[in-house]
């Protein structure tokens, strides 16, 4: 009956909005048979349920984080959820983060969205995991770093606000891996911030 829990799990965070709690306990009373399947199938409904009933869920995201092929969602989940200051989620996060460079990857890739939220502890947050990854050589995780200029003029951060982080990225594994997005980044303010440009490389 595998293939009918599958086929449950992955429509279930559908009936959040109905009752979340009853969500919740049907979601884990389906998940009471060890399945990769299962397991790979309810990643989904995870994201959505974690913000209910965090703790509740707890114990099957240890389960989660032993398989690879989802680790890269499951450190996104559990970043959002760091973020949102639920208990235990940051040493969740660690230990999804130690096993797995798509976990990593995923953690950095929210940081750096978020690197300047209005709500200063998310913001704060944000810089942490910006700083803890730097020296990480993984490609997955230094490929986050070099993209981030790909996506900054989408933002609205000024070149002031974004230059302590550049100075740390410069610091870093990701810009000798390859930095052509950060020289083509500071390309356009060269004439307005000539100093600060040439300080960077």
């Amino acid at each position: 009956m595998v293939s009918v829990r599958a086929a449950l799990l992955y429509r279930m965070a559908f009936l959040i909005e109905h009752d979340a709690q009853r969500t919740i306990h049907l979601f884990l009373k389906t998940m009471t048979k060890d399945s990769e399947r299962l397991m790979l199938t309810s990643i989904d409904a995870l994201q959505y349920l974690v913000h209910h009933n965090f703790v509740l869920l707890t114990p099957h995201i240890r389960k989660w984080s032993q398989y690879k092929k989802e680790q890269g969602k499951l450190g996104a989940i559990l970043t959002h959820c760091w973020l949102k200051g639920y208990k235990g989620s940051g040493s969740l996060l660690n230990n999804v983060c130690k096993i797995s460079e798509a976990a990593r990857a995923s953690s950095v890739e929210i940081a750096i969205a978020n690197l300047f939220y209005e709500d200063e502890k998310i913001k704060e947050k944000c810089h942490t995991i910006f700083r803890r990854f730097l020296q990480d050589k993984s490609e997955k995780v230094t490929t986050q770093y070099n993209h981030m200029f790909l996506h900054i003029r989408d933002k609205n951060y000024t070149f002031e606000q974004f230059l302590p982080c550049m100075k740390m990225y410069t610091k870093g594994n990701a810009v000798r891996r390859d930095p052509h997005y950060f020289y083509d980044y500071l390309l356009k303010y060269t004439a307005s911030y000539p100093k600060e440009c040439i300080d960077l490389i």
